[in-house]
């Protein structure tokens, strides 16, 4: 049985280093520790249970996911694994392509396991929360980067009641796995181009707009300079632009 990953201290700081230790087996362990007893692990029933419509996937599917490519040695990538989920942060769907926005999705729905308290602070506690998700991405996809990851918490009568964590794709030159490395570098810039074409159209769904149209991905397969649509705080911006 997997420990703990993270402890509330009486001051409101929040402990990860247990966490922070883990290797690939570990976290394994964990996630699946998430699917057998979600309930306590403070994971709503929105998100165990779904509503079949619009088609949402749960979050023992998220782990299953997860696992498998823990497991079968396939770390980070956008290029030759399609990610067939249907994730939603409460009724906002979320654009998901990699295993940094899985993983990002099932931290965001599990914090309750560990919450905040009123003494809790974004130095305290939500800074330590993101440096595990930073760690974990790094352990659960062979040791790729991923550029950016982002935080957000909102409060409502003096306590927390959500947390989003997010990541970039990252660059597609970092995460490739694949035995055959002919033109891998097209077929990599090509899956990236549609990663990053798909997490615009959710912004654009959204009413987020880039400033300069120059930074939307062109038919043409170049991406502007502005990297629209990149950034970690993607998840973020959609679930504001939605729902607060």
């Amino acid at each position: 049985m997997a420990a703990n990953p993270t402890q509330v201290k009486p001051d409101g700081s929040l402990d990860v280093s247990v966490g922070f230790k883990w290797n690939k087996e570990q976290l394994v362990a964990y996630l699946e520790k998430i699917k057998s007893n979600p309930v306590s692990l403070g994971v709503e029933d929105r998100y165990i249970h779904p509503p079949p419509q619009p088609g949402a996937d749960n979050i023992g599917a998220a782990v299953d996911r997860i696992v498998k490519w823990a497991k079968d040695g396939i770390t980070y990538q956008v290029l030759n694994v399609e990610v067939d989920l249907t994730l939603f942060f409460e009724d906002v769907e979320f654009p998901v392509n990699t295993v940094f926005d899985i993983l990002g999705w099932i931290m965001s729905v599990t914090w309750r396991a560990a919450p905040p308290t009123g003494s809790s602070t974004s130095r305290n506690f939500f800074m330590p929360l993101l440096a595990l998700y930073a760690r974990w991405c790094r352990v659960i996809s062979g040791n790729r980067r991923n550029d950016m990851v982002h935080v957000a918490w909102y409060t409502g009568a003096g306590q927390v009641e959500r947390i989003i964590l997010g990541s970039t794709i990252g660059a597609p030159s970092l995460n490739l796995d694949l035995k055959d490395t002919s033109d891998v570098e097209s077929k990599s810039m090509a899956k990236f181009m549609n990663v990053c074409r798909e997490r615009q159209e959710y912004l654009n769904e959204a009413g987020l707009h880039a400033h300069n149209p120059n930074q939307d991905v062109t038919e043409a397969g170049k991406a502007g300079s502005g990297g629209y649509g990149l950034c970690a705080e993607t998840f973020f911006f959609i679930y504001q632009s939605k729902c607060v």
